[in-house]
């Protein structure tokens, strides 16, 4: 995705948080 992923959009999602 391209949007910035929280701590569950990201593993949903399957990209890294913006942390």
């Amino acid at each position: 995705a391209g949007h910035k992923a929280i701590n569950l959009d990201f593993i949903l999602d399957g990209e890294a948080p913006n942390h």
